[in-house]
Order: C-alpha cells, then structure tokens, then sequence
C-alpha cells in the first residue's frame, strides 16, 4: 500500500477547498462572518438537551477511541491498542463490556488496523482493515464469518440495506480504481457505481490523514475527505445528493500547497481548517475545526451566524470532550477519566467512572 503516515497530531487531517466530479447541489457554507460565542452558552438556548454519561467500564485498558456505533442497543468502538494496532469492542448501553470482535493477527478472523467497520441489517459486523487489505465479516453472535480479499485500498465503509456497501477508496489507488473516492460495491466488493472521483490537483498520495469516515445523521450520510472543506452527502440508500462547501476565507490552506505538505508542515498553524467530523443540515453546522492552530469543537446555527465554540476539554460545569459523532440525534463527545473530570459528573455514576478509561457523553441535539 503506497502511503507514508505523518504521525503528528497537528495536522490529522489534510484540508482543501477543492472540487470532485460531482453533479449534484453545491450549498455554501460561510464561517467567516460569523459571531463567535463561548460554547457554554449553548446550553442556555436548548439545542443541546442534558448530557447522558456512559462510562466505558471495560475489562482491559483501553487507548485512544476512534469510532463508535450503537446498534440494537449497544456501543461498538474501536480504541488503539498502540499506534499500530486497533481492536473492536462491544459495551452495553450503560458502558458494561460485553465482547471483543476478533483479534489482532493474521489468522482467520483477525486483522492488523481496523481503518472503519460497519453493522449491517442483520446485525453482521463489517470490518475494513486497511493494512492487511481485507474486508472481515463476523456475525451477530461476534463469530467469525468470513474474509473477503479487497482488490483495492479503502478508507471508509458503510453497509447499505440492499446488501451493497459505499466504499470511501484511498486516493493512491491507480489503474481501474483510479481517482475514485466514493463509490457503490456489491456483496462480492465488486464496484458497480462511482458516485465521487477525487481531485488530485488537492491530493498527495504519498500521505494518509485520519478521517472519521461515513457519518450517520438526520436520515443522510455524510463524508468529509481529508483534503477538502467540502462535506459531501449521500442519503441512506447511497445516492448522491449534494455538496456543502465550506467558506473559511482568507486563511484557508493555499492550493498550491495541496499536492505537497512537507513542503509547508511549519505554516499550518497560519491556516483554518476541517478536522474531519464535519455535519450540516438546514439548521446548523457542527463539526471539529483547525482555526490557526487551535482545535475547536463548534456548533454554528445558520440562520443566526452564532457559532458556539469550545477550545478546552473541560469547559464550566459541561464536561465536553471532542465530537465523535451522532447516534440517534444524540451529539457524542468521549472525555477522558481524570481527577477533574470526575468531580465535574453527577455524584450517581462517579464510582463506576473511577473503573473508567473514558466516558462518552452523549448530548441531544433539539
């Protein structure tokens, strides 16, 4: 697999304005004029509901949590084992472990770096691992199923009711894959649609930048490529509808500088850009936001232009850690288990938070 990792926090994910072969509606996007407010005083307008907490009370030690899904009930999350390797791992609802889907390995059943996963319909597990350049399937019980050889490099996955997957491809791919970003594979991983091709006049191959992958939320898919600030949305059947493009003025990164990073690695903190977990509806835009090198979580209501932001982990009495994701309207951050942070919770859950490496808070959205 052609990619060099850069292992730097700074600039996890690439940013860009950029263009895709794309035919649907462009909406634009301004955070430029915009009224910049502490985020606590969301809480004051009622977008944001009373936080539930889950401590994530796991049987082993867990690293840095990277992606969650809740299905039938209970959480799925990957966490990293080292900055190698990752696991997946299934909680109750309330944070109480359950089960670890497969193993670290190169036998059946095992993959090396989970890149995503997906819960189809049936409840199958779906895990890409980009290392080993496998797609590996375990059932509803957590058995191992099967392991399906992938012919090309994906970042993203999400499986699609039909029994079809949307496949968010590496842009290093080449020959019959070539530029393709998003696209529509069968059950065997054959790619029968390309919805989304890659602008490689923004793109450098040779580097892989984290992203959160498909996002889930208001009944549409969401995906943020690392090098772009455009989020582009499909609905649940994996049909393209619309672009939103984002405005962050004069400091966003220069296109000249796209193709070619290190180059420009120093200037970074000059510039704004998306961190990767970016939504939008017609009410407001949320998201996590690189604005000259300081790390944002925001809220920003459209029809106002107020943008509630938060640059601390721990802000007043609101324990927010950065946004994760959306689970069934519900605004998920994961903090991490301190001594401040456990004076900050309800005094009811504060014993099972002491067993805890971290607590996901989960906030509905109004």
């Amino acid at each position: 697999m052609k990619k060099t990792i850069l292992a730097i926090v700074f600039i996890i994910s690439l940013l860009g304005c950029g263009r895709a072969n794309d035919n649907g509606a462009t909406e634009i996007i301004n955070l430029v004029n915009v009224s910049s407010v502490p985020f606590l005083d969301i809480f004051e307008t009622g977008i944001l509901g009373e936080p539930v907490y889950i401590p994530l009370n796991n049987s082993v030690p867990l690293g840095t949590i990277r992606l969650i899904k809740m299905r039938e009930n209970k959480l799925f999350f990957v966490h990293n084992i080292d900055h190698l390797f990752s696991e997946l791992m299934v909680s109750s609802a309330e944070g109480k472990p359950i089960s670890k889907i497969g193993a670290v390995g190169r036998g059946p059943g095992e993959y090396l770096a989970i890149s995503d996963f997906d819960i189809d319909k049936s409840g199958n597990i779906h895990i890409a691992d980009a290392r080993a350049n496998n797609l590996i399937i375990y059932n509803a019980n957590y058995e191992f199923v099967e392991t399906k050889s992938l012919s090309y490099d994906i970042e993203s996955i999400k499986c699609l009711d039909n029994g079809n997957y949307l496949l968010a491809l590496s842009s290093w791919n080449s020959e019959e894959y070539d530029n393709a970003m998003v696209v529509i594979a069968d059950k065997d991983l054959n790619i029968v649609k390309t919805l989304l091709k890659y602008d490689m006049t923004i793109m450098d191959p040779n580097f892989l930048f984290s992203q959160t992958g498909f996002e889930e939320a208001f009944d549409q898919i969401f995906f943020q490529p690392s090098s772009y600030d455009s989020v582009f949305v499909m609905n649940s059947k994996g049909e393209y509808m619309k672009k939103y493009q984002f405005d962050l003025g004069p400091s966003k990164l220069p296109v000249s500088w796209r193709t070619n990073l290190d180059l420009h690695y120093r200037e970074l903190s000059e510039y704004r850009y998306l961190e990767g977990f970016t939504i939008a509806n017609d009410k407001y835009v949320l998201g996590l936001l690189r604005d000259k090198g300081v790390r944002k979580n925001y809220i920003m209501m459209r029809e106002s232009g107020i943008m509630y932001e938060l640059t601390r982990e721990i802000f007043g009495k609101n324990t927010i850690g950065a946004f994760t994701t959306i689970i069934d309207n519900n605004l998920v951050s994961v903090m991490t288990v301190t001594d401040e942070t456990i004076d900050l919770l309800p005094e009811d859950i504060r014993e099972s938070a002491l067993l805890s490496d971290y607590i996901l808070c989960m906030y509905p959205l109004k």
